[in-house]
This record gives structure tokens, C-alpha cells and sequence, in this order.
């Protein structure tokens, strides 16, 4: 029994040092834990004036980029409106011949407006070539601050025309870099057209008949300029468009006349060969000929007349629209909307005059389809 009381107090002596072990690792471990901690922020502490350093580092360098390097850009944006809410002036044919309501031919005329030949006429109109911004050729002279302080350091002359990066490469380097490539004018004409389109977007507004033309550029003034003489562009582009479908069915109408003479004077020779050989004709079948070519005259003779009546008409209407005078132009039609938005002229302003022009030159597209249908 002895013997057994004493293993059983051995083990209970065991257990008794096992977890004081226990506690005791564990203590030191949130003692190592705490050493840690301490050690760390000891660390930060003797390194703060780095770290302050490479703070204040960190917001020049964003000051400088924000100031100094990056350039503000600003927006402008003009709509044009295919159909006004509220009004019926015009339906989406009226404005703008050949164009539907269907979202393809919407996003169409979305891509002309973005197109390189209204892009050309903008850089023409506003004269785009001689803009630092567009034209890469052109230097604007301004310096920003590391070009000054580099060549106040290094003693570059940039009032001479002396290029930093130029100096400094040849002169401590010694790499000379190549003379700038010169470029001829229609290089730099289509180099400029390539920049302006960059900054041009133009998008359809959604469930509307609305188009919006943006353009982004590093003046204000310049943006809305822009943006309102490419809609303008737009519009004369569509105006000269529905000239030109007024202009070839007047063509046409001539060339049918000119193939209705060529065809009379066929038949004319067919009945002169007929009454050659009578002896083989029927008197009805002679009379017949004589009814057709009869017929024949007096078609061409009113398509003669019509056409000459389309051609002075044509010109008449063209020379009005040139001219400008809204009263003439008002009382050439009898048609309720051309004399609508011409009460709205005066306080509508210029986008109502815009849809008197091209109500104006659709009744003129209309006028001329008229008159080839009826041939």
C-alpha cells in the first residue's frame, strides 16, 4: 500500500510540473509578443523622419503633376435635335434626306458626323493647322518646372531654342539624337485631322432623335467652338446633300427627254419606210403608227415644257434660299410647317432657322421627286 501511495503521488507531482511548464510558456510567450510590439514601434520611431521625408516626397511629386505637368481638359457639348418634343415641326425625313428613324440609320449619320471629311472641314474652318494642341509640328513655347529647373542646373539656354533633353544627353552622354524629321503640309494637314477626331465623340441619346457632339480640349471656349462649328458643318453637309438628289432628278429628267427624242425620230423612221412600202401596209395598221407617233410628239413636247419648267423653278428656288429672305421663302410654299417655324424665327433663334432652311430644302427635294414620278 505504501508503495502504491507513493506512485500515486509521483504522478500527481507530474501533472503538477507539466502545467506549470504550461503557464510558464505561455507567459513568456505573451511576454515575447509584447518585446515584439515595443521593438516595432521603437523601429518606426527612430525611422520617422524617413518616413515623413518620403510623405512629403510623395505629395510634391503629386502637387507637381497635378500643377505642373497635367493638363486640365475641358468639355463642351451641342445637340442636335432631329425631332422637338412637344412640336410637330418636322419628322425625322424632313431634316435630313434619306435618313430613317431606324437605330441603323441613326448610328449612320452618328459615324458622318465622326467622319474624316466633316474633320477635315472643321481643322479648314477653324483653322486647326496653326493650333499647338492639334499640330504636333508647332512648339507653344511654354516650359514647365523640371525643364526649368534642369536647365538652370545644367545651363541650358531655352530662350535660345535649346531642348533639354537635347542638350543634356549630347552634352553629358555625348548621344546626339537625330535632327527632328520635317514633315510636308498634307503630313501634317492629316496628322492635325487625326488629333481633332481623337477629341470629337458624338453619341445618340437614348430613345430620343437626339444626337450630342462633344469635343474635349484644354480651353473652354475652344470645346464650345469647336463643338457648335462641327454641327454646323453637319448641317450644311445634309443641306448641300439634299441639293445635290434635287440637282440629279432635274438630270435625269433631261436625259429621259433627250431619250424620248431619240426615240420619236425612231418611230418616225419606221412610218416613213412603212408609207414606202404601202403596197404591203393595211390602212389600219398605217393609222395606228400615225396615232402612236402623234402620241409620241405630244409626250415629248410636254416633257420638254416640264422639263425647262423644272430647270427655271429649280434655279429660281436655289437663288431664294441663297438670298436668305425668309418672307419669299415662306410664300413660295403653301405648307403649314415651313410657315410655322417662320412665326418662330424670331424668337426661336438660330436652331429654328436651321429647320426653316431644311424644311425649305425638302419641299425642293420634294417638288423635284414630283415631277420625276410624273415622267
Amino acid at each position: 500500500k505504501k508503495k502504491k501511495k507513493k506512485t500515486a503521488a509521483g504522478s500527481n507531482q507530474l501533472m503538477q510540473d507539466y502545467a506549470r511548464s504550461e503557464r510558464g510558456q505561455q507567459s513568456s510567450q505573451i511576454e515575447d509578443d509584447e518585446i515584439d510590439l515595443l521593438q516595432l514601434f521603437g523601429t518606426l520611431w527612430r525611422g520617422k523622419w524617413i518616413i515623413i521625408l518620403c510623405a512629403m516626397i510623395a505629395v510634391l511629386v503629386g502637387g507637381y503633376y497635378a500643377y505642373g505637368v497635367a493638363v486640365p481638359k475641358y468639355s463642351a457639348t451641342t445637340t442636335l435635335a432631329l425631332q422637338i418634343r412637344g412640336s410637330q415641326i418636322v419628322d425625322i425625313e424632313s431634316v435630313m434626306s434619306g435618313v430613317s428613324s431606324d437605330d441603323a440609320s441613326l448610328n449612320t449619320e452618328i459615324e458622318v458626323i465622326k467622319s474624316r471629311k466633316l474633320g477635315e472641314q472643321l481643322v479648314t474652318r477653324l483653322s486647326l493647322t496653326e493650333d499647338p494642341e492639334f499640330n504636333p509640328t508647332i512648339d507653344d513655347g511654354s516650359v514647365n518646372f523640371l525643364e526649368l529647373a534642369l536647365s538652370q542646373w545644367f545651363d541650358v539656354d531655352l530662350a535660345a531654342g535649346e531642348k533639354v533633353t537635347r542638350e543634356l544627353l549630347d552634352r553629358w552622354l555625348g548621344i546626339t539624337l537625330p535632327d527632328e524629321v520635317t514633315f510636308s503640309e498634307r503630313q501634317v494637314f492629316d496628322k492635325t485631322v487625326d488629333n481633332v477626331m481623337n477629341i470629337i465623340t458624338a453619341t445618340l441619346q437614348r430613345n430620343t432623335f437626339v444626337f450630342s457632339v462633344s469635343a474635349k480640349t484644354t480651353d473652354p471656349e475652344k470645346s464650345v467652338r469647336m463643338a457648335n462649328t462641327l454641327a454646323e458643318i453637319y448641317i450644311a453637309d445634309q443641306i448641300a446633300v439634299k441639293f445635290e438628289a434635287t440637282e440629279n432628278a432635274v438630270t435625269w429628267l433631261s436625259e429621259r427627254v433627250t431619250d424620248l427624242e431619240v426615240e420619236l425620230k425612231t418611230r418616225e423612221d419606221e412610218i416613213k419606210e412603212l408609207r414606202a412600202g404601202s403596197s404591203l401596209v393595211t390602212p389600219e395598221s398605217l393609222a395606228a403608227l400615225n396615232q402612236q407617233a402623234n402620241d409620241m410628239s405630244d409626250r415629248l413636247v410636254d416633257l420638254r415644257a416640264l422639263a425647262q419648267g423644272a430647270e427655271a423653278r429649280l434655279g429660281a428656288l436655289q437663288q431664294l434660299q441663297a438670298s436668305g429672305d425668309v418672307d419669299a421663302m415662306q410664300a413660295t410654299f403653301s405648307d403649314p410647317v415651313l410657315r410655322r417655324l417662320y412665326n418662330d424665327l424670331a424668337s426661336g433663334g438660330q436652331q429654328t432657322r436651321d429647320l426653316f432652311d431644311d424644311r425649305f430644302s425638302l419641299l425642293i427635294q420634294r417638288e423635284a421627286n414630283d415631277t420625276q414620278r410624273a415622267v
